[in-house]
């Protein structure tokens, strides 16, 4: 059977008002007007039309920095909290997402590996869909360890590193590092090798040591602007290199806190759309105010953000629509421009730009529906509805 939806299609130039989008066997067949598509419709018997009027139908949203959410942490290694984070992206429209590990001993991480790779294998009935993980730490600088756990930061060591990559089975996308710590150009390098996308971040990296991580092959920030030296007129700082750098991508938190909406907008006009990933790095989203303990942690949540009880940020509240909102109304970034920062550099970020992160025929049906206001109105993962909100 064939599904068509109908809407506004978020192209990644521009928005096609009162077109329609065929979906066939869970990949996109066509994408055209309503007029157009009206000879396929007279001729095929058998289909199924969903009008979402003036709502606006993007590419799946992909998120590729994950932590944790009301009902889970990646940290536990456990089913119940894989598909509540799974589940939870999914409301926030992502149809696709890194689950991503925090700084913790060798031992716990290769645990958390090997047991969210075989939770992974074995649910295939996930909201929204695992593509992988992202391990962040702990070869990070405990200068800049913001609200990973400092105790556990240690120099990049390459039998480790292999270890970890080993207990990942061909699943982990992005290692993030300092490359400035010992061992770090090696490290960087090797990952590259491996395929595996090596990204700065919790980094007290000077531009020269930034730059030459770029040039052994490092091609990603971890939430830009956070956890590393602020730009300086006279010691720029790794942020410079990475803004700079025609090859790097940088993650930003767009919940107009963790980087500010003039910033949002200052990193578009120089980046543009197709070197940012709008990420959430959410740890609690959908927890309610008040302190808590995870993952060994003691958090403070409010109605905006999660912070240590020092007041340093950990992690955020952020979902992906609510980025796509800061960027668009605060940051005056232009709405496609906005898509593909939260949907085509991601995909492409994971290898996957080929499949995912655009509308287009033989792209898979990854398809986030949302109105005008940003409110998630339906999602579909590969051509099948896993939310939809009523009128």
């Amino acid at each position: 059977m064939l599904t068509v939806l109908f809407g506004n299609i978020v192209t990644p130039f521009e928005i096609r008002e009162n077109a329609g989008l065929v979906i066939e066997n869970g990949r996109i067949s066509t994408v055209d007007t309503i007029s157009g598509l009206q000879n396929l419709i007279d001729r095929v018997p058998n289909f199924q039309v969903y009008n979402f009027g003036h709502d606006l139908i993007m590419p799946g949203l992909i998120d590729l920095h994950v932590h944790g959410c009301a009902a889970g942490d990646v940290m536990d290694g456990s089913l119940e909290s894989m598909k509540a984070l799974t589940q939870t992206a999914l409301t926030g429209g992502a149809t696709g997402l890194l689950l991503t590990t925090r700084t913790s001993s060798i031992e716990h991480l290769t645990d958390v590996l090997h047991a969210m790779g075989a939770l992974v294998d074995s649910d295939a009935d996930r909201a929204a869909r695992v593509l992988g993980f992202h391990v962040e730490g702990p070869f990070i600088n405990p200068k800049r360890a913001g609200g990973q756990p400092r105790q556990f930061a240690c120099s990049p060591d390459l039998g480790l590193v292999e270890s970890i990559v080993e207990a990942g089975k061909g699943r982990i996308r992005i290692m993030t590092l300092a490359p400035e710590l010992p061992n770090g150009l090696p490290v960087v390098k090797y990952l590259v090798d491996q395929g595996i996308t090596a990204s700065l971040g919790h980094s007290d990296a000077t531009y020269e040591e930034a730059v030459s991580a770029i040039n052994h092959g490092l091609s990603h920030f971890t939430h830009a602007f956070n956890a590393m030296p602020p730009l300086h007129h006279r010691t720029p700082g790794a942020l410079a290199a990475g803004l700079l750098h025609p090859r790097v991508t940088a993650e930003l938190i767009a919940d107009g806190i963790h980087v500010h909406p003039a910033v949002l907008e200052l990193v578009y006009k120089l980046k543009g759309p197709d070197r940012i990933a709008l990420v959430t790095a959410t740890t609690a989203a959908g927890l309610a105010p008040g302190r808590y303990t995870r993952a060994g942690r003691e958090l403070v949540v409010d109605d905006r953000t999660v912070r240590l009880p020092d007041g340093t940020l950990a992690g955020s509240k952020l979902l992906l629509n609510n980025a796509l909102k800061v960027c668009v109304q605060e940051a005056r970034i232009p709405l496609c421009d906005a898509v593909r920062m939260a949907s085509t550099t991601p995909a492409r970020v994971l290898g996957m730009g080929n499949k995912k992160g655009a509308l287009l025929a033989g792209f898979d049906a990854d398809v986030t529906v949302l109105s005008r206001d940003f409110s998630v109105r339906a999602v579909m993962v590969g051509g099948q509805f896993r939310f939809q909100r009523g009128e």
